[in-house]
């Protein structure tokens, strides 16, 4: 991503994994121009949303969307970008220009990431992760309050933090039909994580109601039950419905089950005809 700023706006990336990252200009996939000046809201058909406290406008304005960013001075930051989200500009209000800034921060860095890795065939998801090996399995959590994560294992997030799942067809020059799970550029947010990918072994779905401890999904219900932790893009049918299509894509190739809450207290243990491995259980810590 290359972003383009006028000489009186001091600015910096948000952390040093995003800088890390840096490329060469001419090397980015998305190019995105910034500006002082009076931000203007989008017109015509607006979808309203709300995500960590910072309230934004989507709107589709001739050939691109129009998103308005809403702070305590009121409209702070307006962007606009191409259908593909490959180009776009930024407008900053003149009293929002304090000390240094992110020009894309919070939600404009993940609208971008959103559109631009659906159309690569990814999707992002919430949720939280734990490394078996070299493989992650990722839980998904559906209850009001958070649940005990299931004991014996270690967790490189205990929140809830965003992922991306990318179906791949192969890997390395070698064939492959998994799913990789690959952390957000500001994986320094959540305490010690230190991965950036890894390959899914399985998804857990976590709730509080149930008739059986473990319950495989069927292709439906998985694809129903993971739809519930991604951003829906209401805004963009286009974008919302190749997210359909790679939700089906990862559930086809992994498995998903539903944990019943009572039972994850204990520590992780299978008896049954069907391994442990082919759930994407770990063995028991004792």
């Amino acid at each position: 991503m290359a972003i383009e700023v006028p000489s009186n706006l001091k600015w910096e990336w948000p952390n040093e994994d995003i800088r890390a990252l840096a490329c060469v200009p001419a090397d980015a996939d998305v190019k995105i121009g910034v500006r002082v000046a009076t931000p203007e809201a989008p017109r015509g058909e607006i979808y309203s949303y709300e995500s960590r406290g910072v309230r934004f406008e989507i709107g589709w304005e001739g050939e691109s969307f129009a998103v308005a960013v809403y702070g305590q001075a009121g409209l702070e930051r307006a962007a606009r970008f191409d259908g593909d989200f490959r180009y776009g500009e930024i407008v900053v209000a003149p009293a929002c220009v304090t000390g240094a800034t992110y020009p894309l921060e919070h939600p404009l860095d993940e609208l971008v990431l959103l559109h631009r890795l659906t159309r690569e065939g990814c999707v992002i998801v919430n949720g939280s992760v734990s490394l078996e090996g070299r493989e992650a399995l990722l839980f998904l959590d559906t209850t009001d309050n958070a649940p005990p994560l299931p004991a014996g294992m270690t967790f490189e997030s205990r929140s809830v933090s965003q992922f991306v799942l990318r179906p791949v067809l192969e890997h390395n020059g070698v064939s492959d039909t998994g799913v990789w799970l690959h952390t957000m550029p500001w994986r320094n947010e959540c305490s010690g994580m230190k991965f950036e990918r890894a390959p899914l072994s399985a998804i857990h779905i976590l709730c509080e109601d149930g008739k059986t401890p473990v319950e495989r999904l069927s292709e439906r219900r998985a694809e129903n039950e993971l739809l519930q932790h991604v951003f829906a893009p209401v805004h963009d049918p286009d974008t919302a419905g190749r997210q359909m299509e790679v939700v089906s894509r990862v559930v086809r190739r992994t498995s998903v089950l539903r944990l019943r809450k009572p039972w994850m207290d204990r520590e992780i243990s299978f008896n049954g005809d069907e391994s442990q491995a082919a759930l994407g259980f770990a063995p028991p810590s004792c």
